[in-house]
């Protein structure tokens, strides 16, 4: 069995890998030609396509369970992360196919041509560096005001932990808090056992589980502090009932 996983592992990989260059080939002609204002059309329609391309054919499929539709307005988006997986089924699963960017590490600026591309699909940022995540802190506020939705990861990357969660960040839910941005909330359940953390080579196909939020007022809890627990405890209550711990 272990030798079959890491079989459909490398051809996860190699699957992965091809579809990226198709996808850095077909998205060029839009990089170039095309205003700042088209990122959301791409968002919304070249992820729900690369989305499902990665994960179907690499045997993954999505189950979304929850809210069924959102309004077509920014949104903070917080989802938790164990797997390279979680941002295709995050663009497949949401509703009503809500573009957005999200926040990567800003090593991908360093690759030519994709650094370039990326920040127009996310925001970069140097989780090591202070100076970067107050930058990086503003674009996503400048982003939510001028109608962007943006994906946030508060464990701050994959979680890499026996736990369910990994222990919050503060800063992009006290941003929200601050100015009351609405919120929704994915939890994904099921991914870190189709690909174990730390194990990339090791994948299996399957189904995994999306659930989403209704919109969340921030300023409905009395602190950030209790917003931030209220989320937490929110993942924390699906993962153990559908047995994601």
């Amino acid at each position: 069995m272990m030798l079959l996983r890491r079989i459909w592992g490398y051809w996860g990989f190699i699957w992965f890998g091809f579809i990226c260059g198709v996808a850095l080939v077909l998205i060029l002609p839009f990089h170039l030609f095309c205003p700042a204002s088209y990122d959301k059309y791409f968002q919304r329609y070249w992820y729900q396509v690369l989305g499902r391309f990665v994960l179907y054919g690499s045997g993954i499929f999505v189950r979304r369970h929850g809210a069924t539709y959102y309004e077509d307005k920014a949104y903070m988006i917080l989802a938790n992360h164990t797997t390279a997986m979680d941002i295709p089924i995050q663009a497949i699963g949401i509703p009503s196919a809500i573009p957005f960017k999200f926040l990567a590490k800003s090593s991908v600026s360093k690759i030519p041509v994709l650094s370039s591309i990326a920040a127009r699909c996310a925001i970069l940022v140097d989780r090591h560096s202070a100076e970067s995540r107050q930058a990086a802190k503003q674009a996503l506020f400048e982003a939510i005001q001028g109608g962007q939705s943006v994906l946030i990861y508060p464990e701050g990357g994959r979680n890499r932990t026996a736990s369910p969660l990994a222990p919050f960040k503060m800063g992009s839910l006290a941003l929200a808090y601050e100015h009351n941005f609405p919120v929704v909330v994915n939890t994904v359940v099921g991914a870190h056992r189709l690909n174990p953390v730390g194990k990339y080579l090791e994948l299996r196909p399957g189904i995994v589980d999306s659930h989403w939020s209704e919109v969340i007022e921030p300023k409905s809890y009395a602190s950030a502090l209790a917003f931030r627990q209220g989320i937490e405890e929110m993942m924390l209550n699906i993962l153990e009932e559908q047995g994601g711990s």
